[in-house]
């Protein structure tokens, strides 16, 4: 009997470190404003943010936290107010960085930019509203 006790404080005891991770954010209205993991102080993995109306907002991917002297590394999605994604990709030292989708609140892709150091860089791909290649 006090294997299995000591058993079920060791489970509680490693989720409870876990959830003593989880950092919540929330507007002054009491809705969800981002939602993430902090370890030591700092951003770590994917970090969900969300418009007042409960939609997600964002979606960005963080390693080791807000890297070198605070800029954004790694991937990052962005949506509309109604659920549809509106553009990702990678940022490089808080710059757009490598291929970036960008789409039209229909679903459909409006243009496919590919950016080096925060610039477009290469041929970009840009569409009508229909999906036609312009």
């Amino acid at each position: 009997m006090i294997r299995t006790y000591v058993g079920l404080y060791l489970v509680f005891s490693y989720f409870g470190s876990w959830a003593q991770n989880e950092k919540t954010k929330y507007y002054s209205t009491g809705q969800l404003q981002a939602r993430g993991m902090v370890i030591n102080g700092d951003k770590v993995g994917e970090w969900a943010y969300f418009y007042p109306t409960g939609m997600k907002s964002a979606i960005e991917n963080f390693d080791q936290g807000v890297l070198q002297m605070g800029q954004l590394q790694d991937s990052a999605s962005y949506f509309y107010p109604s659920g549809i994604i509106q553009r990702r990709g990678v940022y490089e030292k808080s710059w757009y960085a490598g291929k970036w989708i960008h789409y039209f609140e229909n679903g459909l892709v409006e243009r496919i930019v590919n950016y080096r150091d925060g610039q477009p860089n290469d041929v970009s791909m840009v569409n009508n509203n229909n999906g036609v290649l312009i």
